[in-house]
C-alpha cells in the first residue's frame, strides 16, 4: 500500500508544480476570454454599448446583467484584475474536487484528495479553461456547493449561489430541472429572486435598450449552426457537424438529441439517488448545447466523482475501464487538428464527446441498478 502512497504523492507533485507554472504563465502573458470579459465590464463607465467595444477580439454573449460581476475587477489594472480571477478559478477547480469527494464519499483521506486534484489538473478541459480565462471552474463550484448547501437543508443560501451561477452562465438555469425533480422549491424561489436582481439591477442602470441589443444583435446570431464544426465543440451538434455540412440535417438531429432528454429526466425522478440525477443532468447539458467547446467539460469533475463511488461499490474491472478509458478521451487533445478535418479522420476528433457517451450510458446504468449511493467505508489506501 505504501508504494501506492508515494505513487500518489509523487504523481500530486508533477500535476500541481506543472499547474502552478501553468498558472504563473497565464497571468504573465493573456487570458483572451478574460480580456472579453474585463473590457465589456470596464466599458460599462464609458459607452452607452458596451457590446460594441472595438478593442474586443469576438463578441461577448453573456447577458447585461453578467458582465454586472467583472465590474469589481475594473478598479485593478488589467494584469492584476487577470492574476484575481485565473487564481480564482484555479482553486475553484480544487474547491469542485472536494466538495465532490465529500459528496460522494463519507470518508476520505489526503491521498484521494491529491488523486482527485491531480486528475483534474492534467485533464486538458482544466487547463483550457484556466488558459482562456474562462467562468467555468467558478459556475461549477457555485452548482456543486449550491447542491452541497441544499443536501444540508439551507434552501436559502443553496438558491443564492445558483441564482449567481446562473446569472454568470445563463444556461445553468437547466439545473433548476433538479430542484424541480426533488421539489426543492425554495432552492428555485431563492434563485428566481436572486436573477430578477440581477436584471433590475441592470435594468435600472442601462435601461432596457441593452438588453434589446443582446437579444437582436449578439443572441440572434448565435442561433445559427452554421460553424458548428469545430474541433473544440465536442457536444452531438459538433460531432454532427464533422460529418456533414447540412445546416437541416443539423436541426434534425439536434432535435432529436434534445427530444432524448426528455424521457431520461423523467426517469431520473423515480429515482431516489439525487447524485445520479445531477450528474446526469450534467452530462446531458454537455452532450445537449450546441457549442459545448472542450472547456466546458471541466464540468465532468463531478459525475467523474460519483461515477468513482459506484465503482468502488460495483467491484468490477470492466466498469473501472471504461471510466479510465473515459477519462482519456475527454483529457485528450490535438494540438493541430488540421489533418483530420476529412471523414473518416474527423471521426478521431470527437475524442471528448466519445468520453462524455461513455460517462452517460454508464450514469444511467447506475440510476437504474441503484436508489442510492452509500459507501459506508473509508475509500482508499487506509
Amino acid at each position: 500500500m505504501r508504494i501506492w502512497k508515494t505513487a500518489i504523492i509523487f504523481f500530486a507533485a508533477i500535476a500541481i508544480g506543472w499547474a502552478i507554472f501553468s498558472v504563473y504563465r497565464i497571468v504573465t502573458t493573456k487570458a483572451p476570454d478574460f480580456s472579453v470579459l474585463w473590457l465589456v465590464a470596464r466599458d460599462y463607465y464609458k459607452t452607452p454599448n458596451p457590446y460594441q467595444n472595438p478593442d474586443i477580439f469576438t463578441p461577448n454573449a453573456y447577458p447585461p446583467f453578467s458582465n454586472l460581476f467583472y465590474i469589481p475587477l475594473t478598479f485593478f489594472p488589467f494584469k492584476v484584475a487577470q492574476t484575481i480571477f485565473v487564481l480564482l478559478s484555479f482553486f475553484s477547480v480544487l474547491g469542485s474536487v472536494f466538495l465532490s469527494l465529500k459528496l460522494v464519499f463519507k470518508k476520505f483521506d489526503l491521498y484521494v484528495i491529491l488523486l482527485g486534484v491531480s486528475l483534474a489538473l492534467f485533464s486538458f478541459p482544466t487547463k483550457f479553461t484556466l488558459g482562456m480565462g474562462q467562468i467555468n471552474a467558478i459556475t461549477l463550484f457555485l452548482l456543486i456547493y449550491s447542491y452541497f448547501l441544499h443536501s444540508k437543508n439551507k434552501p436559502v443560501l443553496s438558491g443564492i449561489l445558483m441564482g449567481i451561477a446562473i446569472m454568470l452562465k445563463p444556461i445553468f438555469g437547466f439545473f433548476l430541472i433538479y430542484f424541480v425533480l426533488v421539489k426543492s422549491w425554495k432552492v428555485i424561489f431563492y434563485s428566481l429572486l436572486t436573477v430578477f436582481s440581477g436584471f433590475l439591477g441592470s435594468l435600472i442602470y442601462y435601461g432596457p435598450g441593452l438588453w434589446f441589443y443582446w437579444i437582436k444583435d449578439v443572441m440572434a446570431p448565435l442561433m445559427n449552426l452554421a460553424g458548428r464544426e469545430s474541433y473544440y465543440n465536442q457536444g452531438l451538434l459538433g460531432f454532427i457537424s464533422r460529418l456533414t455540412p447540412s445546416i437541416r440535417v443539423r436541426k434534425i438531429i439536434q432535435l432529436a438529441g434534445l427530444l432524448t432528454v426528455v424521457p431520461v429526466i423523467f426517469y431520473s425522478v423515480k429515482k431516489q439517488n439525487n447524485l445520479s440525477i445531477l450528474s446526469v443532468l450534467v452530462l446531458t447539458l454537455l452532450l445537449a448545447d450546441s457549442t459545448s467547446w472542450q472547456h466546458h467539460f471541466v464540468y465532468l469533475i463531478f459525475p467523474f466523482t460519483v461515477l468513482s463511488g459506484f465503482a468502488l461499490r460495483l467491484k468490477k474491472l470492466w466498469f473501472w475501464v471504461l471510466l479510465g478509458g473515459s477519462y482519456l478521451l475527454v483529457s485528450w487533445n490535438f494540438k493541430n487538428p488540421a489533418p483530420f478535418l476529412s471523414f473518416p479522420n474527423s471521426l478521431l476528433l470527437s475524442h471528448t464527446f466519445y468520453g462524455a457517451v461513455i460517462l452517460y450510458f454508464m450514469n444511467l446504468f447506475c440510476l437504474h441498478k441503484y436508489r442510492g449511493l452509500k459507501l459506508q467505508r473509508e475509500v482508499l489506501l487506509q
